[in-house]
């Protein structure tokens, strides 16, 4: 793929769970479906490149002062 592509169309189905998932997100946060595809892509490959150099994700629940490694599939 050439690094000048500025848009690449790809058609897709999404199962019952995502479609949810994605029509949750898009009400919640009044972003369009489109944009919150792409960052979901984004976050992704930042999580497969982390792992993919030997560290974790954690997150941190400043009320319960609890730290969880998130478990990625």
């Amino acid at each position: 793929m050439p690094d000048d592509l500025r848009y690449r169309e790809i058609k897709t189905k999404l199962t019952a769970r995502s479609s949810r998932a994605l029509g949750e997100l898009a009400a919640r946060t009044n972003l369009s479906e489109v944009d919150i595809v792409n960052r979901a892509l984004q976050i992704y490959a930042y999580v497969e490149a982390e792992q993919a150099a030997g560290r974790q994700i954690l997150t941190h629940d400043e009320r319960e002062g609890e730290t969880h490694v998130l478990r990625w599939f």
